[in-house]
């Protein structure tokens, strides 16, 4: 990651479209507290070259997520602030707004396939009666170049993790097992397990559908292609 603005700059200079999916760490942590300085720092970067004499056009893509405005949610609101920034930057923008990615939830079922010792369960890490939209990477991906089956054969079973448990695994899976993890590294995933027990971001697949130009992926058809990639 760049230190500074300035860096960030300097290695922008033949770019026409510019994609940022925060946080652009070497974790990818979706819960890292300089998300938004790093943001601002992309955008900045981006404006002082689009007013250069030799720019090409620049296009700015930033990847958010589904309702920005939920403050309870700490990788949604500070989305919100780069959101703010970057309609305020006069760069042209298109924002888009994804779900959690089931990728990562089937992800347990397909690739633990193996190791099933009885039927396939899914450790649901929040209440799993709640409503909630869920994004397929493969789509977000189809939606950014345009923009520059039940496949189991088996029932699976549903096991809902306690908070605590739940929490350690996903702070575990952000920051790896370590002693060293700080409680302002934990509150992220924390108040987001808290939330979605009994709130789930939860919104319509028109609008991806729209940009597609085809049918959204359903968590069957995920599964499916999992299931092809493990082939």
């Amino acid at each position: 990651m760049p230190k500074s603005s300035k860096q960030t700059y300097t290695s922008q200079t033949s770019a026409q479209r510019l994609w940022l999916a925060p946080p652009p760490s070497s974790t990818s942590d979706p819960f890292h507290p300089h998300e938004v300085t790093f943001g601002m720092n992309m955008i900045d970067a981006a404006v002082r070259e689009s007013k250069t004499q030799a720019s090409p056009s620049r296009h700015f893509i930033f990847s958010s997520a589904l309702h920005p405005e939920f403050t309870k949610l700490v990788h949604h609101s500070r989305k919100a602030t780069i959101e703010e920034y970057l309609t305020e930057s006069g760069l042209p923008y298109t924002i888009l707004q994804p779900s959690a990615f089931m990728d990562s939830f089937l992800g347990q079922l397909i690739y633990r396939e193996k190791t099933w010792a009885a039927a396939p369960t899914f450790r649901a890490p929040f209440n799993p009666d709640v409503p909630m939209s869920f994004s397929c990477l493969a789509d977000h991906a189809d939606v950014a170049v345009e923009i520059v089956s039940e496949v189991f054969g088996t029932t699976c079973g549903i096991h809902e993790v306690p908070f605590e448990p739940a929490a350690k695994m996903f702070v575990a899976l952000t920051w790896g097992q370590g002693q060293g993890v700080g409680q302002e590294l934990k509150d992220g995933p924390e108040h987001m397990l808290l939330y979605y027990e009994s709130r789930g971001p939860y919104g319509h697949p028109g609008v991806l559908e729209w940009l597609l130009g085809r049918r959204a992926n359903t968590p069957a058809d995920m599964a499916r292609l999992k299931l092809e990639e493990t082939k």
